[in-house]
This record gives C-alpha cells, sequence and structure tokens, in this order.
C-alpha cells in the first residue's frame, strides 16, 4: 500500500484524540464495553468433597 511501518508498542495521546475527534465532537453516545478474554482461566471447579480422616 506504500505506507510508512511504525514500531510503536502503545498508541500516542496524539493518536488516540485523532482517532476519537470525530465522535467526541459529534456528541455520540460510546459503545459499551467488552471484556476481551485472552487466556483461559486459572480457577477450577472442585472435582468432589475431599475426604478426611484423623490419624
Amino acid at each position: 500500500l506504500g505506507l510508512e511501518l511504525l514500531s510503536a508498542k502503545h498508541p500516542s495521546p496524539e493518536g488516540l484524540v485523532a482517532a476519537a475527534a470525530a465522535e467526541v465532537l459529534a456528541k455520540a453516545r460510546p459503545a459499551a464495553l467488552t471484556p476481551l478474554y485472552l487466556r483461559r482461566p486459572d480457577a477450577v471447579e472442585p472435582a468432589g468433597r475431599k475426604r478426611v480422616t484423623r490419624a
């Protein structure tokens, strides 16, 4: 496409403002936030009760 590639790890504040400027100026209602779960949870469901014995 002939575009220059940038190696930015994070978006710049100027880039974020430019991306949101049209919607902010139009006073648009923000979209709902949706969480992105990028890995499986660490928690596991219990398999059953543990047996308790006295020694």
